[in-house]
């Protein structure tokens, strides 16, 4: 019975929330971004996805923008900012010369109008 005087707090203090509507506004502040900040591994076993960078457009299964600029990130998971530190890492990916190895063949663009996804099917193994 002690514990019913907290729950009310709680439930009194969300419906002031909704009332006021700023429990939206932490509801969205609390979704994960999809953005993919990648870091680069040095054993296949420490990585989330194994990837191989293609030669050709035509081989990939995504189509990726390197960028160095947090703003610039995209939620179709195309643009890719490379970090360091495995705490701001969305994904750890070890890179394989081995396409028949490879979750996810990339290509790397130069241009960010060309960044997409090619292989619908594996769109999403990056969310």
């Amino acid at each position: 019975m002690e514990n019913q005087p907290i729950t009310n707090m709680r439930v009194s203090y969300f419906c002031a929330l909704a009332a006021r509507g700023k429990f939206v506004l932490l509801y969205l502040l609390s979704l994960p971004l999809s953005a993919q900040i990648v870091r680069e591994v040095d054993f296949p076993y420490q990585a989330d996805l194994i990837v191989c960078e293609v030669p050709y457009e035509y081989q990939a299964d995504v189509l990726v923008y390197i960028t160095d600029k947090k703003y610039e990130l995209r939620d179709d998971n195309c643009f890719w900012l490379f970090t360091k530190n495995s705490y701001e890492a969305d994904f750890t990916m070890y890179f394989t010369s081995y396409q028949y190895q490879a979750d996810l063949k990339v290509y790397y663009v130069d241009q960010k109008y060309k960044a997409r996804w090619k292989n619908k099917k594996k769109e999403n193994i990056l969310k």
